[in-house]
Formats: structure tokens, C-alpha cells, sequence
């Protein structure tokens, strides 16, 4: 064997596993060193700059992800809206004909409360009508509503004119203008 020129290599060479385990400065007391160390710094927790550092990661994909998920459920309310005044259109023309086939006389009224008696268990706005409708501009009074209960902000008015119906939303006190549905009726 090779006898290196530096004597502290030539100590290490000499030493055996005995020797090791015995416990002079081996390859085991450094392991134990280790995990001595290793299970002392799991038990001390995260420093305040970690913990600062995970806070600000947390505030940039919060910063991200809610803007976005706002815009979905505005976008997803105004789709369900629009829906909403169209299934209203939809059930004017068919109770249109049913008020027909029983020789009923068809109004904004007597079309609202056939809707009312019909459909409105399943809808989540309560459905008036409007007697008379601004034609130059197409917008109802939103003072002239009828057939829903005092103080309401938001529902569904209904104005019926020769054969055509206009289902207009109305939330918070103002016309949703995207959910405004016309309609040519069945004569």
C-alpha cells in the first residue's frame, strides 16, 4: 500500500471499522452529527423572512386568480340574466295562445298573470308589466310597473303590444339593456 507524504492522511488510512465504531471521528459520529443537526432545525419552524416570502407569493396569485374568478361569475350572472328574459319570452308565446284558446282578451296584465300562475315558482324574479312604453326610446317607466310588490328592485316586466311582447330585467332599480328580449308573437 501507498503511504501518503502527509501524516494526518497517513492516520486516517490506519484507522479501521473497529475503530470507527468505537467512537473516534468516523463516518458515524458524522452521520449522528447530521441528523442531531437535521432534527434540531425541523424543530425550530420557519424563519420570519420565509414565512414573509411564502405571504407575498400567496398575495401575487391572490392579485391573479380573484380578478379573474370575478370576471367569470359577472359574466356568468349576465348570460344566466339574459336566459332569464328569454325563457319569459319563450312562456309569453305560448300563454299568448292559451289566452287566445280560451277567448281571453291579451294584455300586459292578463299576460303577466298567466306567466305568474305558470312559471313563477321556477324563476327567481318576480314578473310585472308595464301598460304603456315609451316608444321613441323603447324603455319602460320603471315608476310604472305593475303586478309586483311595492319596493321591489329587481324583476322581470313584461309589456305586450298587437302581437309582440318586450320582456325587459330590471335589477337594482335599473334596466339591464343586454337582457332585453323583443319578441313577434304567434297570432
Amino acid at each position: 500500500e501507498r503511504t501518503p507524504d502527509r501524516p494526518e492522511l497517513a492516520a486516517k488510512q490506519e484507522r479501521t471499522p473497529l475503530s470507527r465504531a468505537a467512537g473516534s471521528k468516523g463516518g458515524t459520529a458524522k452521520k449522528r452529527d447530521m441528523r442531531t443537526f437535521a432534527a434540531s432545525k425541523a424543530k425550530r419552524g420557519f424563519t420570519l423572512v420565509e414565512l414573509i416570502a411564502a405571504m407575498a407569493i400567496l398575495a401575487i396569485i391572490a392579485a391573479i386568480v380573484v380578478p379573474v374568478t370575478l370576471h367569470y361569475i359577472d359574466d356568468t350572472q349576465e348570460v344566466a340574466d339574459e336566459t332569464y328574459t328569454a325563457d319569459v319570452a319563450k312562456w309569453a308565446d305560448s300563454c299568448v295562445l292559451s289566452l287566445r284558446n280560451r277567448s281571453e282578451l291579451v294584455t300586459s296584465a292578463s299576460l303577466a298573470a298567466e306567466i305568474n300562475s305558470l312559471y313563477r315558482r321556477d324563476f327567481p324574479y318576480e314578473i310585472g308589466y308595464f301598460d304603456e312604453v315609451d316608444s321613441a326610446a323603447g324603455t319602460p317607466d320603471l315608476s310604472e310597473i305593475r303586478g309586483v310588490s311595492e319596493g321591489a328592485s329587481s324583476y322581470v316586466g313584461i309589456h305586450f303590444s298587437g302581437s309582440a311582447v318586450t320582456v325587459y330585467l330590471i335589477k337594482d332599480g335599473a334596466e339591464v339593456e343586454s337582457a332585453r328580449v323583443f319578441r313577434l308573437l304567434a297570432v
